[in-house]
């Protein structure tokens, strides 16, 4: 005669039993794993689309919509980036003191090299005549969640100068050391 302890337990383990022996396994749910971050792919905004966000932020500074005196972007080379040379930014430097001395507003940029963000530096006219230097970050934090930051400043003796790499920066003053 069985306990009632032994009817209770003898079915489990009976089939415990046989299903140790016939070779059926109950399925065991997968064990927990670390989360997988998946990235999702981010679209950057074209140059363009950044040249407008910029404008869009000079735009208040200029008052009228401005002459454009050169938009100069990084070129992607086989080596690398290539920047304007100072022959360029001359060009858009003689467009931008036209444009003062006519009391019309302008704008002119040259694209830099930015690890995380597009940042570019420039000059800008007023339709009073006056000539302001700028510089753009559009991350200075290094990612999406922060502010783009610029900077304006008066320029009263504009020019270009060439770095020791041999690109060019605008400057304000002949001999003038670049802001950024």
């Amino acid at each position: 005669m069985l306990t009632p302890f032994a009817r209770l337990w003898l079915p489990i383990v009976i089939t415990a039993f046989h299903s140790a022996c016939s070779g059926d396994v109950v399925p065991q749910p997968p064990k927990a794993s670390a989360t997988r971050v998946i990235p999702i792919p981010v679209r950057h905004p074209t140059n363009d689309e950044s040249a407008a966000a910029l404008l869009g932020r000079l735009q208040p500074t200029m008052g009228a919509p401005p002459a454009e005196c050169g938009r100069h972007f990084l070129m992607r080379t086989s080596r690398g980036f290539s920047a304007a040379r100072a022959g360029e930014l001359d060009l858009s430097l003689n467009c931008g003191i036209a444009a003062a001395k006519a009391f019309r507003p302008f704008w002119t940029f040259k694209q830099e090299h930015g690890i995380d963000s597009w940042v570019a530096h420039g000059l800008i006219g007023s339709s009073d005549g006056t000539i302001q230097r700028f510089w753009y970050d559009s991350a200075p934090c290094g990612g999406p969640g922060c502010e783009a930051r610029l900077t304006v400043t008066p320029c009263k003796r504009p020019s270009v100068r060439t770095t020791p790499d041999g690109t060019a920066e605008f400057v304000c003053g002949p001999n003038a050391l670049s802001v950024i």
